[in-house]
């Protein structure tokens, strides 16, 4: 379509267009955004009904693009839906939604930003209280809030020099951490929110390694928070999680998300004295009573005479605990856990039935 004139009138386009409406009103206010190449786009606010899983929204703010200064071969692409070529949107694409619940006052929606009058405080606070590192409380706590535009998660210098000790080949260096590339699939950096003192939330190691340098690895981690009062948790954790936001209460609740894969292998490597009988089970939690006849509470189980290596599959399932065991022994069932279930994990045996230990492959 063309995109001199008037854009609600000389579109072909299957877009907003206000000769379909009878519900619109507004002072046709302007504001100006530019494109990538330096032309403009006049835009104007107005309000109307919108309709969101069904369920409408009275007078909603909302901005239309007018007309267009520039040269004549301007063209914004009929068939590229939600994008007309405005630099904001462009190089930032959030949407910004604050849906009011009084229909008459409508609320707001926003391309390329937020809408700052409809935030009470424009970085939403929330509490760490521990930081888990291969299963292990590292009894660091802080105060951050969320930021979709920053890339990382960034920590204090300590908690960050903390972690780069644990990593193969780890390096920091003005805030920033390189390691090894080939950091262990079981490397496991949790983070624990206030009031879930039982559930934790695992950075996959995908969203941990950055960029890559030959074999030398950014690491999405770095200590540019002036302090533990101020982590900022951005894209490298939020990206993973389906987040949910009350600002007018100030909670916010996490969960899995549909669209992407919780199903991963637990490997098991029996490198026991030969002949003896390895098996594992996994469960829900590590709570109540526990037998290898029966399996109490088990989704998951599997045994081999070593030197077989066997698995468990963890489906459907996003935390869970291990418990190891070797039949006819008299040592007790070794526990581990919980575990997020966003990647593959791997153990071995050692030892023999009277003497034996499991540990990361």
């Amino acid at each position: 379509m063309s995109p001199f004139g008037n854009a609600c009138d000389n579109r072909t386009a299957i877009l907003y267009n206000i000769s379909f409406s009878n519900s619109i009103t507004g002072d046709y206010d302007e504001f100006t955004f530019e494109y990538v190449n330096g032309s403009e786009i006049i835009s104007i606010w107005v309000n109307d009904t919108i309709m969101i899983n069904t369920q409408a929204f009275e007078q909603m703010h909302f901005g239309l693009p007018k007309d267009i200064n520039g040269t004549e071969n301007i063209v914004i692409p009929d068939t590229i839906y939600g994008q007309i070529g405005l630099m904001p949107y462009q190089n930032n694409q959030i949407v910004g939604i604050a849906l009011s619940t009084n229909v008459i006052q409508g609320g707001s929606i926003t391309f390329g930003g937020v809408d700052s009058e409809y935030i009470i405080d424009p970085k939403f606070k929330f509490y760490v209280s521990n930081i888990h590192i291969n299963g292990i409380p590292m009894n660091h706590s802080g105060n951050a809030s969320f930021n979709i535009d920053i890339p990382s998660v960034q920590l204090d210098d300590a908690i960050a020099n903390l972690i780069t000790k644990l990593l193969p080949g780890g390096n920091y260096s003005n805030g920033s951490i390189t390691s090894n590339c080939s950091i262990s699939p079981t490397f496991d950096l949790s983070f624990e929110f206030e009031n879930q003192t039982y559930q934790k939330w695992r950075l996959p190691l995908q969203s941990i390694l950055k960029n890559t340098d030959g074999d030398i690895c950014s690491i999405a981690i770095n200590g540019n928070a002036i302090s533990s009062d101020a982590w900022v948790f951005g894209s490298a954790f939020i990206e993973n999680f389906y987040m949910v936001f009350d600002q007018e209460k100030s909670q916010f609740g996490i969960a899995l998300r549909s669209d992407i894969d919780y199903d991963h292998t637990v490997y098991i490597q029996n490198k026991l004295v030969r002949g003896t009988i390895a098996q594992v089970a996994a469960r829900y939690n590590d709570q109540g009573p526990w037998n290898w006849w029966t399996r109490p509470g088990a989704f998951a189980y599997g045994q081999s005479t070593a030197h077989d290596y066997f698995s468990l599959s963890i489906s459907g399932v996003y935390v869970y605990y291990l418990v190891f065991g070797v039949d006819v022994s008299t040592e007790q069932d070794k526990w581990r856990g919980p575990f997020n279930n966003t990647q593959d994990y791997c153990w071995h045996y050692t030892g023999n039935e009277f003497n034996w230990e499991v540990w990361p492959c």
